[in-house]
């Protein structure tokens, strides 16, 4: 498949607690990572520093120019217990 000429490939990246049924106030340490899933090499990530009630954060987000990937970092909190209900939180930063 080749991209037609301007396409645009997103993805956001979230973390998320509340699968482990605790928000921002009650983790330590939170950190995440992208990592290159054929390479298994680490290409970046951060310690989430932030407390709050929330229970997932959008970190980043990665978009695909032509042939350039470029990284944009994010930083917002969200509301949400399964990734369906991320969903419609992380479209604005698509």
């Amino acid at each position: 498949m080749h991209d037609q000429p301007g396409s645009h490939h997103r993805l956001a990246l979230v973390k998320s607690q509340a699968y482990a049924g605790h928000t921002f106030e009650r983790v330590r340490n939170a950190f995440w990572r992208l990592v290159d899933g054929t390479t298994d090499v680490e290409l970046t990530g951060g310690n989430l520093r932030v407390g709050g009630r929330h229970t997932g954060m959008v970190v980043a987000k990665v978009q695909r120019e032509a042939d350039v990937w470029k990284f944009h970092a994010v930083g917002a909190p969200i509301q949400a217990g399964h990734p369906v209900e991320a969903a419609e939180q992380v479209a604005p930063y698509l």
